[in-house]
């Protein structure tokens, strides 16, 4: 999902909290698709994540260490990540590494 050539042959959408994928051809398997991009809910563990967060722009190639999470609230509210790697919603980010720049 790094290639530009493959993602522009993909049609990317998102309605609610999933996004959606549609092409005529697939250049590579669609499971490929599913483990290597995702819809994430991204919290960043300190400040200096979160600057990081603020350089990424549209195509940035990133490498985020995360921890997939479960946060609770004492009035009974909770919110989980997935706990599964191949599933598409993310968790607590503890490393960024833009790989790229503009």
């Amino acid at each position: 999902m790094s290639d530009q050539k493959i993602i522009d042959k993909i049609e990317i959408t998102q309605r609610n909290r999933w996004h959606h994928r549609q092409t005529d051809r697939y250049s590579i398997i669609p499971d490929q698709i599913s483990l290597n991009n995702a819809n994430v809910i991204i919290i960043p563990k300190n400040e200096k994540i979160e600057d990081k967060l603020d350089e990424i722009y549209k195509g940035s190639l990133i490498e985020m260490k995360e921890y997939l999470i479960k946060i609770t609230k004492e009035n009974g509210w909770y919110w989980k990540s997935s706990l599964r790697r191949n599933d598409t919603t993310g968790g607590w980010v503890e490393d960024l590494t833009i790989l790229d720049s503009e």
